[in-house]
């Protein structure tokens, strides 16, 4: 995976200190510097830890307002104490710099950039994607056999028992009922899998 040119850096207040943990390209080799965050010379001191191209994380606080004015807020986020900073204390982050490095680390997730499918498994994508639309629109189709047959008269126990798992199918499959036919029609002739599965749709129309 690749990450945009931004890095990830994490910021814990404990008292009147900051904390703070910068990552590599890779969210890797984390280095830590601290610093008071009640004066001018250690907040400056700390922007320039963080210049020109770190993204932070860090607790709500004063020096957090302050990040924000200096760097923006594309560049900043802020976490509540309450919600965020010490339920990860909870689960056994202990606060300083381990919680700086794993505020870091959540921030490098999310500025990871995904990966790029290539022409091959956009295919193999799309294939996946049609394969389940059509056995999406057997089933259909065999529920609507189901019925005419139930509705004729055929009182077969193995008929309901298809029936029923035909709904349970459906039940697991959202997206079954939301089935609708293309725009568009094919050739009668084309008997490519394409063609096939537009033609199927469509009869569902």
């Amino acid at each position: 995976m690749e990450t945009i040119k931004t890095l990830a850096s994490g910021i814990d207040i404990i008292g009147k200190r900051y904390h703070v943990c910068l990552l590599d390209g890779e969210g890797k080799h984390p280095r830590y510097y601290h610093g008071r965050v009640d004066t001018v010379f250690a907040q400056n001191k700390l922007i320039g830890y963080l210049s020109p191209s770190y993204s932070v994380l860090i607790v709500e606080s004063a020096l957090a307002l302050i990040l924000l004015s200096s760097l923006g807020e594309r560049r900043v986020t802020i976490k509540e104490e309450d919600e965020h900073y010490r339920v990860w204390q909870k689960a056994g982050i202990a606060r300083g710099d381990a919680m700086a490095r794993f505020a870091a680390l959540l921030l490098y997730e999310q500025l990871i950039a995904p990966k790029q499918l290539t022409e091959k498994e956009k295919r193999e994508l799309l294939a996946t994607e049609w394969e389940r639309t059509l056995a999406r629109v057997s089933r259909i189709e065999r529920a609507h056999e189901i019925i005419g047959e139930i509705q004729g008269g055929n009182n077969a126990p193995a008929l309901y028992d298809e029936s029923l798992r035909l709904l349970q199918q459906a039940q697991d499959d959202p997206l079954a009922a939301e089935i609708t036919g293309p725009e568009y029609s094919t050739d009668p002739d084309d008997n490519s899998f394409l063609a096939k599965v537009v033609r199927a749709l469509s009869k569902k129309r």
